[in-house]
């Protein structure tokens, strides 16, 4: 046995051309379904097959530098292994595949497995990768090192012959158009190109490539265009709030499908009377948050990596900031609020608004009265309150950015488990996983709906103008294809533009960077450099030069020089309050029971009380009362803290002096 091991260990580049195979076919056959499938990759895509291969063999080579070259070798397996594991589960569970990016965003995902799987499949998934670490240091100890002479220098040459030839071939397939360096559909590159290859690629692309054209004298042409269009103050100054929906789209565009009633009917009015299009999106089935931020920042997402969140990328860095609707409306005077029926952590929200702009961000842990859905996301109609709070809640004009979830999946494909009887059935779709998982998102869906009339009928009352615009965030995760689809677009919602005064009525498509300056138009307003560069475009009859200086505006303002704002970045980071109005305590009383209960404001079942800086276990009992088991003293510090079930501190309230 050792001397096989031995000669294992021996023969590095045979053993891994051999595993490279292997894991190349087990990363496509898990990505698509099937080891034929996987197998009718390597047929019709020889070259990018045989590219894959070269990746994985080149990451098992650098084992001739090791004596443990088996423990790297099982590395090498594992790592590839779950990557193209993952692909497959990730595919299972939405219609975008597996990134670099998802690694990243590995805490949000853990925030949100109970909604996608079941306690015992969290626990046998934590397991399995416990016994595999496990197994591996257990090796790493056990399995003899390589005995046989090892030449640094031979060892060095081989493996930099090894580089060139990738290198030579990485080239040859750009310039053969076999590989691309950027992917505009990231399914289909997948689909193309294989696993190994575009995961590596969303490794190492990220942010925006540096234009040849960039320089000072460029970004001064573009200067002059936007100059055209004067900087103002807005003619009308209404609230504006912007209503992200998650998952939500228009299901009476699908084909060949009925329903045992119209599943949207209020929005089908307001499509009907309002301001209304199609809205270009730049993800389907999931990524919320490229949505977002293109709304947010009216910059187009397709400049950044694959598969690339801004979010994760760009915002992470403390002291990044750019231009956002939050501060052009700021300018205007504008309170600038975000709500969200999920947690504050969610895509780092709590972090990232605070480099957006905003003044405070209301998530769930501040919310009362939230109801789940059966899958267990916050219904969406405990937003129309929380709307209505942060409108009462200054004296100036407020921007609100409000983010539902209760169109969010996992969809079950069993519906019944969740809906004895749901209101609304499908007809026309053969396969039952699907139709399950259809009638569960529409019958949700409708519940929006509900939810979209009862906001619009207290906005409607409300005594200042509002303007709310609406949109879908992207398509659900129910697996759609363009050919299902009247518009033919998986990566198109719709919107509404809806006021409580007049407006006319201006219906036509858009891009969700777009939406921003449609609604400054609505205002007069004329302000921000990526508002008036829409808007210049906007009364062009040419859009020649549009996409490209676009890009050259995204890249200067975020790694660039900044020239177009003076070569300054006037933006600063907001002191983000959580919540829309702050904690208080009014009263503590000391109890015979030997409790204390402490009345004040905005408590929720988050709330904490803490006394002399310790946290006590409180038991919540009202918005304006929680209640703890302590011997209070005379001249006792009492302080209300906004928590999380995992005392994540969100906001600090009132200190009381008992």
């Amino acid at each position: 046995m050792r001397q096989f091991i031995q000669k294992i260990q021996h023969h590095v580049y045979l053993i891994g051309l051999i595993m490279s195979l292997f894991l190349v076919l087990l990363c496509e056959a898990c990505g698509r379904g099937s080891l034929l499938l996987g197998l009718r990759f390597a047929v019709e895509h020889p070259f990018a097959f045989s590219f894959d291969v070269f990746i994985i063999f080149l990451t098992w080579s650098f084992a001739i530098f090791f004596k443990r070259r088996i423990f790297y070798y099982l590395i090498v397996i594992t790592l590839w292994g779950a990557i193209g594991i993952t692909n497959g589960v990730i595919l299972g569970y939405r219609n975008t595949p597996f990134t670099f990016v998802d690694v990243q965003l590995a805490k949000t995902g853990l925030d949100v497995m109970n909604n996608y799987m079941s306690q015992v499949k969290i626990i046998t998934t934590f397991l399995i990768i416990a016994l595999i670490a496990a197994v591996l240091i257990l090796l790493f100890f056990k399995v003899p090192p390589y005995e046989g002479k090892r030449s640094f220098k031979k060892n060095l040459l081989s493996m930099a012959i090894i580089i060139v030839c990738f290198t030579g071939c990485y080239q040859v397939g750009i310039k053969t158009g076999r590989l691309v360096e950027r992917f505009a559909d990231l399914n289909l590159s997948y689909k193309t190109y294989g696993v190994p290859y575009c995961f590596a690629v969303t490794l190492v692309d990220n942010g925006i490539s540096k234009p040849l054209s960039y320089n000072q004298k460029t970004m001064k042409g573009i200067e002059k265009q936007i100059d055209t269009v004067e900087e103002t103050e807005a003619k009308k100054k209404p609230n504006v709030i912007i209503l992200q929906l998650e998952s939500f789209f228009d299901v009476n565009h699908m084909k060949n499908l009925t329903f045992s009633e119209n599943p949207l009917p209020y929005f089908n009015y307001l499509k009907e009377n309002y301001t209304s299009g199609y809205f270009k999106v730049p993800t389907y089935g999931a990524g919320t948050i490229n949505t977002e931020f293109e709304v947010l920042s009216q910059m187009n997402r397709d400049f950044f990596g694959a598969g690339e969140y801004p979010y994760k990328s760009l915002v992470q860095n403390k002291n990044k900031t750019f231009e956002t609707v939050n501060y052009i409306l700021k300018k205007q005077g504008y309170s600038t609020h975000a709500i969200h029926n999920n947690r504050a952590t969610f895509y780092d929200r709590d972090f990232i608004y605070s480099h957006l702009g905003f003044d405070t961000f209301t998530s769930y842990e501040f919310m009362n009265d939230r109801e789940p859905t059966p899958n267990g996301w916050v219904k969406d109609k405990i937003l129309t309150k929380e709307i209505v709070k942060a409108l009462d809640s200054t004296k100036k004009k407020d921007f609100i950015f409000t983010v539902s979830v209760q169109g969010h999946g996992e969809y079950p494909t069993d519906v019944t488990e969740f809906i004895e009887d749901p209101k609304i059935t499908i007809s026309g779709m053969e396969d039952e996983e699907r139709a399950n998982k259809l009638t569960y998102y529409v019958n949700e869906i409708n519940e929006m709906d509900q939810f979209l009339k009862e906001l619009t009928d207290t906005l409607s009352e409300y005594p200042e103008d509002v303007i709310l615009a609406i949109y879908g965030d992207h398509l659900p995760s129910i697996g759609f294809s363009d050919e299902e689809l009247e518009n033919g677009s998986t990566f198109e919602t719709e919107y509404v533009l809806w006021s409580n005064f007049d407006m006319e009525k201006k219906d036509e498509d858009i891009q969700a960077y777009q939406l921003v300056s449609r609604i400054f138009d609505r205002m007069g307003l004329q302000s921000g450099v990526m508002s008036r560069y829409h808007q210049y475009y906007e009364r062009q009859k040419s859009k020649k030069g549009y996409i490209n200086n676009m890009k050259l505006l995204e890249y200067d303002m975020l790694y660039g020089n900044s020239y177009i704002l003076g070569q300054t970045n006037p933006f600063q980071v907001t002191d983000l309050q959580m919540g829309t109005l702050p904690l208080t305590i009014s009263d503590v009383v000391k109890n015979d029971d030997g409790t204390i209960t402490i009345t004040g404001d905005e408590y929720t079942d988050f709330t904490d009380i803490y006394i002399n800086g310790k946290r006590i276990d409180t038991e919540f009992i009202d918005e304006h009362t929680v209640k703890c088991q302590y011997d209070i003293q005379y001249g006792d510090e009492v302080q209300v803290v906004q928590g999380s079930k995992k005392h994540l501190r969100l906001q600090d309230g009132d200190i009381y002096y008992y």
